[in-house]
């Protein structure tokens, strides 16, 4: 198998751009994200988010035109499908819509036995304890329109984990969630990404988790990501820090969303006071 390069780059997206039926949807995007990093994409619906997250994933439809140039672990991935790409160049995926994502006619316990080698139930359930799953004894025997949308959800992550990957996509993952099922599964992604990885997945060479979180909600990315790519009508028009987006945004678009944040949420409020005059 190939070694990583010895840079921390994880992902490299040079210029990269999308179209569908001629209509350019990505323009000339460019990025990186490092070893142990938690980034979001941040753009509202249709600024061209989720074909990036496709395209870093080799997922894209068909008949969408791609150029430039998506490196993952040095390898470059532009143009292989996700069953073409080797192991250091796949990327684990979590979307939004966690029921299409699974087996409807599969019981959670089946569908993880085959993603995982375990036959053994009681491995299988500390498995999910771990994704903070509760009741997973009886949850393995169910099928996935018995699980609530935070737990399938929290077990597409269990599933996207286990391949072993050193790169998180997570599109949108927590947009079709409640409140409190939203905070599970940001508490879960901080705790896959802190101190190199969740104890149960075991990423090449040993390497700490890469996050990159694509999002529409500002809330949660701030709690999430410590540098955000902001993506306005298929472009980057920023990108820094979380910290400085909240508290000085540049482009237009950026202090929109800033300006309709209330100030009164728990985790935008400090930055925001920090800018505030005394």
């Amino acid at each position: 198998m190939p070694e990583l390069l010895p840079s921390s780059c994880i992902l490299h997206v040079d210029n990269l751009s999308l179209a569908i039926s001629h209509q350019e949807l990505v323009k000339n995007i460019s990025f990186q994200l490092h070893q142990g990093e938690r980034v979001c994409l941040l753009g509202a619906s249709g600024s061209g988010k989720s074909l990036t997250a496709r395209a870093l994933s080799g997922t894209l439809p068909p008949h969408c035109q791609i150029s430039g140039k998506v490196t993952v672990n040095g390898h470059d991935v532009t143009h292989q499908p996700i069953l073409q790409r080797s192991n250091l160049g796949r990327v684990a995926t979590v979307f939004q819509d966690s029921f299409g994502a699974l087996n409807p006619l599969m019981s959670v316990g089946k569908q993880l036995s085959l993603s995982t080698h375990i036959g053994s139930q009681h491995e299988l359930s500390s498995l999910l304890e771990k994704m903070h799953i509760t009741d997973s004894d009886t949850l393995l025997s169910r099928l996935p329109a018995e699980l609530s949308g935070g737990q399938r959800q929290r077990l597409c992550i269990a599933l996207a984990l286990l391949s072993g990957a050193n790169l998180l996509v997570a599109d949108e993952p927590t947009t079709a969630l409640d409140v409190l099922n939203q905070q599970q599964v940001v508490d879960l992604l901080k705790q896959c990404t802190k101190n190199n990885a969740c104890d149960h997945s075991e990423h090449l060479h040993g390497t700490p988790l890469s996050l990159l979180f694509i999002t529409h909600d500002i809330h949660v990315a701030a709690q999430l990501c410590e540098r955000a790519i902001v993506l306005y009508d298929g472009q980057i028009v920023e990108q820094g820090s979380m910290e400085n987006l909240l508290t000085a945004p540049q482009h237009p678009y950026t202090q929109r969303l800033v300006a309709a944040v209330k100030t009164t949420d728990e985790y935008i409020a400090p930055f925001i006071h920090k800018v505030q005059p005394a």
